[in-house]
Protein backbone atom coordinates (compact mmCIF):
# COMPACT_ATOMS: atom_id res chain seq x y z
CA UNK A 1 0.00 0.00 0.00
CA UNK A 2 1.26 3.08 -0.40
CA UNK A 3 0.84 6.10 1.95
CA UNK A 4 -0.04 8.95 0.66
CA UNK A 5 -2.42 11.61 1.81
CA UNK A 6 -1.68 14.81 -0.55
CA UNK A 7 -0.83 14.37 -4.15
CA UNK A 8 2.46 16.46 -5.76
CA UNK A 9 -0.47 19.26 -7.07
CA UNK A 10 -1.50 19.75 -2.94
CA UNK A 11 -4.87 17.84 -3.83
CA UNK A 12 -6.13 14.73 -2.11
CA UNK A 13 -4.20 12.09 -2.66
CA UNK A 14 -4.44 8.95 -4.33
CA UNK A 15 -4.63 6.50 -1.41
CA UNK A 16 -3.83 6.74 2.49
CA UNK A 17 -2.23 3.99 3.73
CA UNK A 18 -3.79 1.61 5.91
CA UNK A 19 -2.21 3.35 8.83
CA UNK A 20 -3.23 6.65 7.90
CA UNK A 21 -6.72 5.41 7.48
CA UNK A 22 -6.98 4.13 10.58
CA UNK A 23 -5.90 7.52 12.02
CA UNK A 24 -8.42 9.40 10.03
CA UNK A 25 -11.55 7.43 10.67
CA UNK A 26 -10.56 8.17 14.26
CA UNK A 27 -10.21 11.49 14.03
CA UNK A 28 -13.50 13.47 13.79
CA UNK A 29 -12.46 17.15 12.77
CA UNK A 30 -10.77 15.81 9.30
CA UNK A 31 -13.10 15.08 6.57
CA UNK A 32 -12.77 11.07 6.24
CA UNK A 33 -12.46 11.12 2.63
CA UNK A 34 -9.75 13.35 1.28
CA UNK A 35 -7.86 13.45 4.83
CA UNK A 36 -6.74 16.38 4.66
CA UNK A 37 -9.03 19.25 4.97
CA UNK A 38 -10.78 20.41 8.20
CA UNK A 39 -14.84 18.76 8.42
CA UNK A 40 -16.50 22.23 7.72
CA UNK A 41 -19.64 19.67 6.15
CA UNK A 42 -21.91 17.05 6.96
CA UNK A 43 -22.79 14.02 4.42
CA UNK A 44 -26.17 12.01 4.43
CA UNK A 45 -25.40 8.52 5.23
CA UNK A 46 -27.88 7.81 3.30
CA UNK A 47 -28.35 9.88 0.57
CA UNK A 48 -30.74 12.51 0.64
CA UNK A 49 -32.65 11.85 -2.08
CA UNK A 50 -33.42 8.46 -1.50
CA UNK A 51 -34.83 9.72 1.78
CA UNK A 52 -37.04 11.87 -0.07
CA UNK A 53 -38.12 9.05 -2.41
CA UNK A 54 -38.88 6.71 -0.17
CA UNK A 55 -40.23 8.93 2.73
CA UNK A 56 -37.92 8.28 4.99
CA UNK A 57 -36.40 11.40 6.43
CA UNK A 58 -38.53 11.36 9.55
CA UNK A 59 -37.74 7.71 10.18
CA UNK A 60 -34.86 6.46 13.08
CA UNK A 61 -31.72 4.82 12.40
CA UNK A 62 -30.35 2.70 15.16
CA UNK A 63 -26.51 4.14 16.39
CA UNK A 64 -24.10 1.49 17.97
CA UNK A 65 -25.55 3.25 21.31
CA UNK A 66 -28.50 1.45 20.59
CA UNK A 67 -29.94 5.20 20.51
CA UNK A 68 -31.96 6.23 17.53
CA UNK A 69 -31.62 9.21 14.97
CA UNK A 70 -33.64 10.65 12.22
CA UNK A 71 -32.50 9.62 8.91
CA UNK A 72 -32.13 13.44 8.02
CA UNK A 73 -29.45 14.17 10.83
CA UNK A 74 -27.64 10.64 10.48
CA UNK A 75 -24.95 12.32 8.80
CA UNK A 76 -20.87 11.88 9.30
CA UNK A 77 -18.51 14.97 9.15
CA UNK A 78 -17.07 15.92 5.73
CA UNK A 79 -15.28 18.78 3.95
CA UNK A 80 -16.96 21.09 1.22
CA UNK A 81 -14.94 20.68 -1.56
CA UNK A 82 -15.37 16.36 -1.36
CA UNK A 83 -19.15 16.51 -0.71
CA UNK A 84 -19.35 18.64 -3.63
CA UNK A 85 -17.35 15.83 -5.78
CA UNK A 86 -19.42 13.25 -4.54
CA UNK A 87 -22.36 15.16 -5.29
CA UNK A 88 -21.00 15.61 -8.83
CA UNK A 89 -19.75 12.26 -9.64
CA UNK A 90 -21.70 9.39 -7.92
CA UNK A 91 -24.93 11.14 -6.26
CA UNK A 92 -26.43 12.98 -9.41
CA UNK A 93 -25.73 10.68 -12.08
CA UNK A 94 -26.54 7.54 -9.70
CA UNK A 95 -29.86 8.98 -8.60
CA UNK A 96 -31.08 9.82 -12.03
CA UNK A 97 -30.03 6.43 -13.37
CA UNK A 98 -31.94 4.58 -10.13
CA UNK A 99 -35.17 6.67 -10.88
CA UNK A 100 -35.44 5.01 -14.29
CA UNK A 101 -35.50 1.88 -12.90
CA UNK A 102 -34.61 -1.78 -13.01
CA UNK A 103 -33.93 -2.09 -17.18
CA UNK A 104 -32.06 1.25 -17.46
CA UNK A 105 -29.69 0.62 -14.45
CA UNK A 106 -29.40 -2.95 -16.42
CA UNK A 107 -28.04 -1.29 -19.68
CA UNK A 108 -25.73 1.17 -17.72
CA UNK A 109 -24.29 -2.24 -16.25
CA UNK A 110 -24.32 -3.93 -19.39
CA UNK A 111 -22.76 -0.92 -21.50
CA UNK A 112 -20.96 0.69 -18.39
CA UNK A 113 -19.87 -1.67 -16.50
CA UNK A 114 -20.71 -2.13 -12.34
CA UNK A 115 -17.87 -0.25 -11.10
CA UNK A 116 -19.78 3.44 -10.26
CA UNK A 117 -22.23 1.28 -8.48
CA UNK A 118 -20.26 -0.78 -6.42
CA UNK A 119 -18.06 2.38 -5.34
CA UNK A 120 -21.28 4.40 -4.45
CA UNK A 121 -21.98 0.75 -2.67
CA UNK A 122 -18.56 0.88 -0.93
CA UNK A 123 -19.11 4.99 0.11
CA UNK A 124 -22.30 4.24 1.55
CA UNK A 125 -20.74 1.14 3.86
CA UNK A 126 -17.71 3.25 4.56
CA UNK A 127 -19.91 6.38 5.45
CA UNK A 128 -21.79 4.08 8.09
CA UNK A 129 -18.32 2.32 9.37
CA UNK A 130 -16.95 5.75 9.82
CA UNK A 131 -19.72 7.29 12.14
CA UNK A 132 -20.63 4.36 13.81
CA UNK A 133 -17.19 4.26 14.97
CA UNK A 134 -16.78 8.28 15.83
CA UNK A 135 -19.91 8.31 18.10
CA UNK A 136 -18.48 5.16 20.00
CA UNK A 137 -15.34 7.04 21.18
CA UNK A 138 -17.40 10.27 20.98
CA UNK A 139 -17.35 11.78 24.82
CA UNK A 140 -20.88 13.36 23.95
CA UNK A 141 -22.79 10.03 23.31
CA UNK A 142 -23.79 7.78 26.30
CA UNK A 143 -22.22 4.44 25.71
CA UNK A 144 -24.61 2.00 27.67
CA UNK A 145 -21.37 0.14 28.24
CA UNK A 146 -21.46 -1.12 24.57
CA UNK A 147 -18.11 -1.15 22.91
CA UNK A 148 -16.51 0.06 19.76
CA UNK A 149 -18.15 -1.71 16.88
CA UNK A 150 -15.67 -4.30 15.25
CA UNK A 151 -16.34 -3.50 12.12
CA UNK A 152 -13.16 -1.12 12.36
CA UNK A 153 -11.34 -3.73 13.43
CA UNK A 154 -9.18 -5.67 10.30
CA UNK A 155 -7.98 -2.46 8.54
CA UNK A 156 -6.71 -4.35 6.12
CA UNK A 157 -9.81 -5.28 4.69
CA UNK A 158 -11.53 -1.94 6.03
CA UNK A 159 -8.89 0.20 3.75
CA UNK A 160 -9.84 -1.68 0.84
CA UNK A 161 -13.79 -0.76 0.62
CA UNK A 162 -12.33 3.05 1.27
CA UNK A 163 -10.09 3.12 -1.71
CA UNK A 164 -12.88 1.48 -3.76
CA UNK A 165 -15.34 3.95 -2.55
CA UNK A 166 -12.70 6.81 -3.05
CA UNK A 167 -12.56 6.10 -7.12
CA UNK A 168 -14.44 9.69 -7.90
CA UNK A 169 -11.63 11.24 -6.06
CA UNK A 170 -8.08 9.38 -6.78
CA UNK A 171 -9.75 8.12 -10.27
CA UNK A 172 -8.05 4.94 -9.87
CA UNK A 173 -8.43 1.84 -12.51
CA UNK A 174 -9.43 -1.31 -11.29
CA UNK A 175 -7.33 -4.44 -11.73
CA UNK A 176 -9.83 -7.65 -12.36
CA UNK A 177 -11.38 -9.22 -9.02
CA UNK A 178 -10.63 -5.61 -7.54
CA UNK A 179 -14.15 -4.61 -7.05
CA UNK A 180 -15.40 -7.91 -5.91
CA UNK A 181 -18.44 -10.00 -6.51
CA UNK A 182 -21.33 -7.87 -7.52
CA UNK A 183 -25.26 -8.78 -9.16
CA UNK A 184 -28.08 -6.82 -9.67
CA UNK A 185 -31.42 -8.43 -9.54
CA UNK A 186 -35.39 -7.78 -10.13
CA UNK A 187 -37.26 -7.40 -6.94
CA UNK A 188 -41.22 -7.14 -6.48
CA UNK A 189 -42.75 -3.72 -7.19
CA UNK A 190 -44.90 -2.72 -4.17
CA UNK A 191 -47.60 -0.13 -3.90
CA UNK A 192 -46.96 3.70 -3.59
CA UNK A 193 -43.57 4.80 -2.75
CA UNK A 194 -41.86 1.02 -3.36
CA UNK A 195 -39.53 -0.34 -1.36
CA UNK A 196 -35.92 0.69 0.35
CA UNK A 197 -33.74 -1.39 1.90
CA UNK A 198 -30.30 -1.21 3.12
CA UNK A 199 -27.64 -3.47 4.95
CA UNK A 200 -24.29 -4.42 5.46
CA UNK A 201 -22.07 -7.05 7.08
CA UNK A 202 -18.78 -8.06 8.09
CA UNK A 203 -17.78 -11.18 8.97
CA UNK A 204 -14.76 -13.29 8.86
CA UNK A 205 -12.90 -10.72 6.95
CA UNK A 206 -15.81 -10.49 4.59
CA UNK A 207 -17.57 -6.95 3.78
CA UNK A 208 -20.84 -7.01 2.36
CA UNK A 209 -23.54 -4.95 0.94
CA UNK A 210 -27.41 -4.63 -0.83
CA UNK A 211 -29.57 -2.20 -1.28
CA UNK A 212 -33.20 -2.45 -2.51
CA UNK A 213 -34.33 0.64 -4.57
CA UNK A 214 -37.84 -0.16 -5.96
CA UNK A 215 -37.51 -3.01 -8.39
CA UNK A 216 -34.34 -3.73 -8.55
CA UNK A 217 -31.54 -5.04 -5.57
CA UNK A 218 -27.75 -4.40 -5.62
CA UNK A 219 -25.44 -6.96 -3.74
CA UNK A 220 -21.62 -6.96 -3.75
CA UNK A 221 -18.43 -8.44 -1.67
CA UNK A 222 -16.13 -5.88 -1.99
CA UNK A 223 -13.03 -8.15 -1.49
CA UNK A 224 -14.09 -11.82 -2.04
CA UNK A 225 -11.83 -11.22 -5.52
CA UNK A 226 -15.07 -12.04 -7.61
CA UNK A 227 -15.43 -15.51 -6.12
CA UNK A 228 -18.81 -15.82 -4.82
CA UNK A 229 -20.49 -14.65 -8.02
CA UNK A 230 -18.33 -17.59 -10.03
CA UNK A 231 -19.12 -20.20 -7.15
CA UNK A 232 -23.47 -19.37 -7.00
CA UNK A 233 -24.00 -18.62 -10.67
CA UNK A 234 -25.89 -22.00 -11.04
CA UNK A 235 -28.37 -20.70 -7.95
CA UNK A 236 -28.53 -17.97 -9.36
CA UNK A 237 -29.90 -18.24 -12.67
CA UNK A 238 -32.76 -20.29 -10.69
CA UNK A 239 -33.67 -17.58 -8.45
CA UNK A 240 -37.47 -16.87 -9.10
CA UNK A 241 -37.67 -13.31 -10.27
CA UNK A 242 -39.16 -10.77 -9.33
CA UNK A 243 -37.39 -11.53 -5.46
CA UNK A 244 -39.12 -10.34 -2.65
CA UNK A 245 -37.71 -8.10 -0.22
CA UNK A 246 -37.02 -11.29 2.26
CA UNK A 247 -36.00 -12.86 -0.79
CA UNK A 248 -33.04 -10.12 -1.33
CA UNK A 249 -32.22 -11.17 2.55
CA UNK A 250 -31.91 -14.01 2.13
CA UNK A 251 -29.60 -14.20 -1.39
CA UNK A 252 -27.21 -11.73 0.74
CA UNK A 253 -27.01 -14.15 3.59
CA UNK A 254 -25.94 -16.88 0.63
CA UNK A 255 -23.28 -14.28 -0.55
CA UNK A 256 -21.86 -13.34 2.59
CA UNK A 257 -21.65 -17.21 3.78
CA UNK A 258 -20.04 -17.94 0.84
CA UNK A 259 -17.27 -15.24 0.60
CA UNK A 260 -16.72 -16.44 4.55
CA UNK A 261 -16.06 -19.95 3.80
CA UNK A 262 -12.92 -19.25 1.06
CA UNK A 263 -9.38 -20.13 2.95
CA UNK A 264 -7.55 -18.63 0.42
CA UNK A 265 -8.45 -14.67 -0.32
CA UNK A 266 -7.21 -12.81 -2.23
CA UNK A 267 -4.58 -9.80 -1.53
CA UNK A 268 -5.77 -6.14 -2.37
CA UNK A 269 -3.14 -2.87 -2.42
CA UNK A 270 -2.61 -0.18 -4.63
CA UNK A 271 0.20 1.65 -6.76
CA UNK A 272 0.53 4.35 -8.81
CA UNK A 273 1.82 3.50 -12.46
CA UNK A 274 4.70 4.85 -13.98
CA UNK A 275 2.58 7.40 -16.03
CA UNK A 276 0.98 8.33 -12.61
CA UNK A 277 -2.44 6.63 -12.82
CA UNK A 278 -3.26 5.21 -9.56
CA UNK A 279 -4.61 1.33 -9.78
CA UNK A 280 -6.04 -0.86 -7.25
CA UNK A 281 -4.85 -4.27 -7.31
CA UNK A 282 -6.10 -7.76 -6.58
CA UNK A 283 -3.79 -10.41 -5.84
CA UNK A 284 -5.17 -13.79 -6.11
CA UNK A 285 -3.62 -17.25 -4.43
CA UNK A 286 -2.83 -19.82 -6.73
CA UNK A 287 -5.61 -21.64 -5.23
CA UNK A 288 -8.90 -21.35 -3.63
CA UNK A 289 -10.71 -23.46 -1.83
CA UNK A 290 -14.08 -23.54 0.45
CA UNK A 291 -14.42 -24.71 3.90
CA UNK A 292 -16.69 -27.42 4.75
CA UNK A 293 -20.49 -26.47 4.55
CA UNK A 294 -22.13 -25.69 7.92
CA UNK A 295 -25.32 -25.27 8.31
CA UNK A 296 -24.92 -23.64 11.79
CA UNK A 297 -23.17 -20.95 10.53
CA UNK A 298 -25.34 -19.85 8.17
CA UNK A 299 -28.33 -19.74 10.29
CA UNK A 300 -26.58 -17.58 12.33
CA UNK A 301 -26.20 -15.33 9.44
CA UNK A 302 -29.46 -15.39 8.31
CA UNK A 303 -30.63 -15.15 11.99
CA UNK A 304 -28.49 -11.88 11.79
CA UNK A 305 -29.63 -10.20 8.76
CA UNK A 306 -33.42 -11.38 8.52
CA UNK A 307 -34.04 -10.26 12.04
CA UNK A 308 -36.57 -7.60 12.18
Amino acid sequence: MIDKGISDEGKAGQFPGPEAFESLVKDNSTCFLCGINRSDSKEHIVPDWILKRFDLRSQKASLPNHQKVRYYGYKVPCCKTCNAAMGLELEQPISKLFKQGYEAVGDHIKTKGPNRLISWLALLYIKKVVNDYRISVDPKYPKNNEPAPTSIAEVDTLHHVYCLARTFLSKATWEPGSGGSFVMLPVEKLPGKGHFDHGDLHINKIRGSFLIYDDFCLISMFNDGGYVVGNLGDSLSKLPEPLTPKQVRETFCHFVYTASRLTNRPQFSCTVSDTGNPIIQCNFPKTTELSDFQASRLAAIKAHVLSP
